[in-house]
């Protein structure tokens, strides 16, 4: 899957205090840079280390033919459902599965889905 990036960061989530107000203000400053009628994505990638690290974080949308990043078809993914859409709930539970050994991840591209509908999907790379 290609995929265009509209914007980027880099971040770290816990030695970073303004964190949320980073990531926060890259949706809401690009956002509007995505059509209303595509699936947006948040791609992380480039991890320094684990979840502990920096990492780089970008927004974009599903584009093979004029992408800029490209996430590897051949990634086995442990997909996660919000049904909530409270994103960094969701994330404490990846972070509680890996520490319980539920899940070994690979930290190569994770990606938050976002479709149309409201529906989110968080995939993380595993090994």
């Amino acid at each position: 899957m290609k995929v265009q990036i509209i914007n980027k960061i880099r971040a770290n989530n816990f030695k970073d205090p303004d964190i949320q107000v980073k990531i926060q203000r890259l949706w809401s400053e690009n956002l509007p840079k995505i059509p209303s009628n595509t699936i947006k994505y948040g791609i992380y990638y480039e991890y320094q280390s684990d979840y502990t690290g920096d990492y780089t974080l970008a927004i974009g949308q599903e584009d093979n033919t004029h992408g800029t990043l490209l996430i590897p078809d051949n990634n086995k993914y442990k997909i996660y459902k919000n049904n909530s859409n409270n994103i960094p709930l969701l994330w404490q539970q990846i972070w509680s599965d890996e520490n319980s050994k539920m899940i070994i991840r690979k930290y190569d591209y994770d990606f938050e889905k976002y479709y149309l509908n409201g529906d989110v999907e968080i995939y993380i790379s595993i090994r």
